[in-house]
């Protein structure tokens, strides 16, 4: 099966298309990872001053 140039164009638009939703999809997980240790440190940190009162 021979490619024209059009689909091989639209072929890297896809897959540069997937790449983005990959890159958009890590970083929000990577993000919510940080938020969720952030909320920890902070209760850790809330726990030890109680403790210490």
């Amino acid at each position: 099966m021979k490619l024209n140039n059009n689909t091989a164009i639209q072929s890297m638009k896809d897959i540069d298309s997937l790449s983005t939703l990959d890159n958009e999809q890590m970083f929000a997980e990577v993000a919510g990872m940080i938020r969720q240790t952030r909320q920890d440190v902070i209760r850790i940190a809330n726990t030890a001053l109680i403790e210490l009162y």
